[in-house]
C-alpha cells in the first residue's frame, strides 16, 4: 500500500493520541508505528479503522482459549501452533484490551505522587550515603603484598 506523506504521518500516530496515551503504555517502534503492549504480543494499526493484534501465546490451550474468548468481528488473519494474529474495528479496542490483557497506564493522585517522590528522595539519599561508605572502606582497605 501507498501512502501519501500526510496519510503515513496520521497511519504512524493513528495509536498515538490523548484517549489511548492515557490509558495504555504505548511504545514506538522501528518502524516509526505506535503500538500498545499486551502481556503476550502487541496491538499495532492495520489501517485507519482497523487494528492488528498479534500474540504469541505458551501453548495450544492457552490459544484455544484465546480464540473462544474473541468476538464474530474479529477476524483470524494468521493462525499458527501457539501464535495467532487477529484484526479487529478501532472503536472496539477497549472491549479487545481486557481480553489480550493490554498493559495499562497507572493512574496516580497528587497525593500519591507526592508520597512517591518523597520516597524516592529517602531511598536516592539511602543509596548515596551506602555509596559514599563503601568507597571510603575502600580507600582505606590495604591491598595484600
Amino acid at each position: 500500500m501507498q501512502f501519501s506523506a500526510e496519510e503515513d504521518r496520521r497511519y504512524t500516530q493513528l495509536l498515538n493520541k490523548p484517549e489511548y496515551r492515557d490509558r495504555y503504555r504505548i511504545c514506538r517502534g522501528d518502524d516509526r508505528i505506535y503500538s500498545i503492549q499486551c502481556r503476550n504480543g502487541d496491538i499495532e494499526p492495520y489501517t485507519m479503522t482497523t487494528l492488528c493484534c498479534f500474540q504469541s501465546l505458551k501453548s495450544k490451550q492457552a490459544k484455544t482459549w484465546m480464540k473462544k474468548k474473541l468476538p464474530n468481528y474479529c477476524k483470524i488473519t494468521q493462525n499458527g501452533d501457539t501464535e495467532m494474529v487477529f484484526v479487529f474495528p478501532l472503536h472496539m479496542l477497549d472491549e479487545i484490551a481486557d481480553i489480550v490483557h493490554v498493559y495499562r497506564r497507572h493512574k496516580l493522585s497528587p497525593e500519591q505522587r507526592a508520597r512517591k517522590a518523597e520516597q524516592l528522595q529517602r531511598n536516592l539519599e539511602k543509596y548515596r550515603k551506602k555509596e559514599h561508605c563503601l568507597s571510603e572502606n575502600h580507600a582505606l582497605r590495604k591491598e595484600p603484598v
